[in-house]
């Protein structure tokens, strides 16, 4: 009768550990998908143009819905600017190793009326 209950006891110990696990999984994959339509998302498309960032390199100008190449310390990211509604960000938020470089958005042709 004891042995019965402390396997009840640490089977439901561990189911509840088990599905705190995933909820926080959950939740941070949401955060990041949050995060993503904030800033835009990576492309796999065919970039627009290449914007180099070097250390004298203090904002860019960007267009909603474009897509852009991003040059930071040798590596390219190729990054679709679709930031539903933010006109500015730190560059940081999507390459690490862009400290110092605003991103401002012009809002898209596609969306300005005529």
């Amino acid at each position: 009768m004891k042995t019965e209950q402390i396997i009840r006891g640490a089977t439901a110990g561990l189911l509840t550990l088990s599905v705190l696990a995933v909820s926080g999984h959950a939740l941070a994959a949401r955060s990041d998908a949050d995060g993503a339509a904030r800033y835009g998302s990576r492309a796999s498309g065919s970039p627009s143009r290449t914007i180099v960032i070097d250390n004298g390199t203090r904002h860019i100008n960007v267009t909603r819905l474009e897509t852009a190449a991003l040059r930071v310390s040798g590596e390219n990211t190729t990054w679709t600017f679709d930031t539903v509604g933010t006109r500015s960000f730190p560059l940081s938020r999507i390459i690490p190793d862009a400290e110092g470089v605003t991103v401002y958005v012009e809002e898209s042709p596609l969306y300005v009326g005529n």
